[in-house]
């Protein structure tokens, strides 16, 4: 009696079953290298930075120099203050480190796929949420985002729940007035989780409201006042000068052109040559050619339909500003993962059209099959290395003021009184000053720098006088200099 509750349980829960046993294999597999695969990126250095600055000094920002911050977090910062304060609490309550830092991440990736499944599931069925939980597992992107402490995951979570409640009682909105606001509520804390993508969530849903979905039209001031709250805090915290007029202008600049790079249209021309060849994008467009087919063979209802009202001007916006770049694909990450989890429910149509439903497992093992290739042999993310963290240690061990040029990667594991930061993210953003530029009385007694640093950026005549008073001591992607 009780095997046969236990088997009819199984199978009554089967797919809820099946994903749990996927996100504990993407756990127990991010465990085995938690630090190093991926490597510590730049922004996610950055982002370590700021939320140990807070934890120690109430300050959302990089410092420059002992008690020094850069007083443009808005620009140094690229993960907002929903990723930021839940780590400053974290490192609060089990230390700092790199270690505790992927902990955090692991917890919002554990989390992302939860979500993304109980969303998928809740809107497209159980089979293709279980289909779409296996697509992303094998996505490399997911674990290049998801176990580095960025602000893209956390976002589309943020991002899935508005989306949630904008749709869970869109034909009962009398009944239900306040969802409006409670999906703008978490539109908003996406939005400021990773701004240069997810910003782009409140013109998207404008812009629907408008011209495509009459529905959202009625929730789009309701919606717009839930993001109100979020955005007030962005500014409070990111912006020392909220009411200066230059400082407003320094940051439509920047946004305009986050990379500085010489020529937009040179940046459009070179980015959608990228479609022709480079097996991402080509992948990704075969598959929302035939989603866009599908809608279109079936008379599938877009007007009505607040997701897709809102995925088409949220995707187009997407794709502008990834064009518009020096070729960032982490601007696509929302749009992949969406097509991702709405490919599978429009493979099922297809297939039922056709009478063919029984290659719909075929399919799905297919891609999941060349997605986990890819991902395994293919790409950059399984190349573990130690490097930066080594080289922290390496540093913490060892007493004397470090100066750290163009390393976020490292400083972040720095402590704060110990340090000269240095950053040149482009010609027209410098943070910090070079400590070449000290006298020679007052040169830190480290010196730390990317290999080819001084090739990319060279030094003018002070700094390489300067420089010739330090001695090579590590060398490696990031060399270490000790003053003689």
């Amino acid at each position: 009696m009780l095997r046969q509750g236990l088997f009819k349980y199984i199978r009554a829960n089967s797919y809820n079953i099946l994903v749990f046993c996927v996100v504990l294999i993407v756990i127990i597999i991010s465990l085995q290298h938690l630090t190093t695969w991926p490597r510590i990126f730049y922004d996610e250095g950055i982002t370590i930075e700021i939320a140990r600055n807070f934890q120690l000094f109430g300050v959302l920002d990089i410092s420059t120099a002992p008690g020094q911050f850069t007083d443009v977090p808005y620009i140094t910062g690229s993960n907002g203050f929903p990723v930021t304060l839940p780590l400053a609490l974290f490192f609060k309550l089990f230390g700092f480190g790199l270690f505790q830092a992927r902990i955090y991440a692991l917890v919002w990736l554990t989390v992302f796929f939860a979500v993304f499944y109980l969303f998928t599931k809740r809107f497209w069925g159980s089979a293709n949420a279980l289909s779409a939980v296996l697509l992303i597992a094998t996505f490399a992107p997911v674990y290049d985002m998801g176990r580095r402490v960025l602000g893209e995951i956390p976002g589309f979570i943020f991002l899935l729940a508005g989306l949630f409640f904008l749709m869970a009682r869109q034909k009962d909105i009398t009944k239900y007035p306040y969802t409006g606001v409670a999906a703008g509520l978490f539109f908003g804390l996406a939005m400021i989780s990773k701004p240069s993508i997810y910003l782009l969530v409140a013109p998207a849903l404008i812009l629907a409201a408008i011209l495509i979905n009459y529905d959202l039209r009625k929730k789009i001031i309701p919606i717009l006042i839930g993001i109100l709250p979020s955005i007030i805090l962005w500014i409070f915290f990111a912006f020392p000068n909220p009411f200066s007029i230059e400082t407003w202008k320094e940051i439509l600049l920047f946004y305009q052109n986050p990379a500085a790079s010489a020529s937009l249209l040179q940046n459009f021309s070179r980015n959608i040559s990228l479609f022709l060849y480079h097996t991402t994008l080509i992948y990704f467009s075969l598959l929302s050619i035939f989603i866009i087919y599908v809608l279109i063979a079936l008379r599938r209802p877009i007007r009505t339909d607040l997701f897709l009202s809102f995925l088409i001007p949220y995707g187009i916006l997407l794709l502008i500003y990834f064009l518009k770049s020096p070729g960032w694909f982490k601007y696509l990450i929302p749009l992949q993962l969406f097509i991702l989890m709405i490919f599978p429910a429009h493979l099922e149509l297809a297939l039922a059209k056709l009478n063919k439903t029984r290659y719909y497992r075929a399919i799905i093992m297919g891609l999941v099959l060349i997605q986990g290739i890819q991902l395994l042999f293919f790409s950059n993310i399984t190349k573990a290395t130690s490097e930066p963290e080594d080289v922290a240690n390496y540093l913490n061990e060892r007493s004397g003021m470090v100066g750290i040029l163009n390393s976020p990667h490292i400083a972040g594991l720095i402590p704060p009184e110990r340090k000269l930061h240095y950053i040149t993210q482009n010609e027209q953003v410098i943070i910090g000053d070079n400590p070449l530029d000290l006298p020679q009385a007052g040169l830190p007694k480290f010196l730390v720098m990317p290999a080819d640093f001084e090739n990319s950026r060279p030094f003018s005549e002070k700094q390489k006088m300067n420089f010739n008073n330090y001695k090579l001591i590590r060398s490696g992607k990031w060399n270490v200099f000790e003053l003689q």
